[in-house]
């Protein structure tokens, strides 16, 4: 019995260090939260606010104004968008629908035409699914938003023939997704922190910082793996795998 009671005060306290460490990692990441996206709605709204007083100034030029307006405006959604994204994550359980790869895809490139240089890209869209495939729908919706953001957001102007390819297959074990574009590229010493929470690969990252963050922790939730391969100046890859799940939302 002494054995018995000195290992469950063992277990106990291991529990105990668990949850105050994932506690801790929940408060920073917080703490994190609220700083960045503080600090990334300030400049949006500043144009805004910018762009309100030339309008009072030059009435006849409003339309121009408003069209900056609007980017503005996007952008703040987008950064709205990636808090809520990080809080489902977080909250809401997995859930198991028929995925639409193709139409999920051009939604993605839909959200994302306002981006400048957007109309530049060709996109190669190309689906092999021999079969149904179910996960949860919304995060995988993330997952494609993210990758297709940011393959707008660092492609290279300075190519003639700027483009993303996207390919998605399926087989008896799940969904097999390569999302490839002829970019800027990642510098070899960048990558392996490019999925850190709030990583900045440059001072003209444009982004929140959350995105790729984001699409890692959806992956592991969905118990999948995600790699990724670069040339800086050349392009980057993304290959990701999806694991088909059983009726009890286990991995097969």
């Amino acid at each position: 019995k002494a054995i018995l009671a000195a290992y469950d005060l063992y277990r106990t306290r291991i529990d105990l260090v668990e949850a105050n460490a994932d506690l801790s990692k929940a408060y920073n990441e917080l703490d994190q939260m609220v700083y960045s996206t503080a600090h990334d709605i300030t400049g949006p709204l500043a144009n805004i606010l910018g762009l309100v007083d030339l309008v009072r100034r030059d009435p006849g030029a409003t339309e121009e104004y408003l069209l900056l307006v609007e980017k503005a405006v996007r952008k703040l959604q987008l950064i709205a968008k990636e808090v809520i994204n990080f809080h489902r994550n977080k909250r809401t359980p997995v859930e198991q629908q028929s995925i639409n790869f193709k139409k999920l895809i051009e939604n993605a490139i839909q959200d994302y035409a306002f981006f400048e240089g957007a109309e530049e890209i060709d996109f190669d869209i190309q689906i092999h699914a021999n079969s149904s495939f179910e996960s949860d729908k919304e995060r995988i919706k993330i997952i494609f938003n993210n990758l297709i953001s940011n393959a707008i957001k660092y492609r290279d102007r300075h190519k003639d023939v700027q483009k993303v390819e996207i390919l998605v297959s399926t087989d008896a074990l799940g969904a097999h997704i390569t999302v490839s574009d002829n970019g800027l590229g990642i510098a070899e010493e960048v990558i392996p922190r490019i999925f850190d929470i709030y990583y900045r690969a440059s001072a003209q990252s444009t982004g929140s910082g959350i995105g790729l963050y984001i699409v890692r922790e959806v992956i592991t939730l969905l118990s999948g793996k995600i790699e990724v391969s670069s040339i800086d100046g050349t392009g980057t890859t993304f290959r990701l795998f999806i694991p088909r799940t059983n009726t009890s939302g286990e991995s097969k």
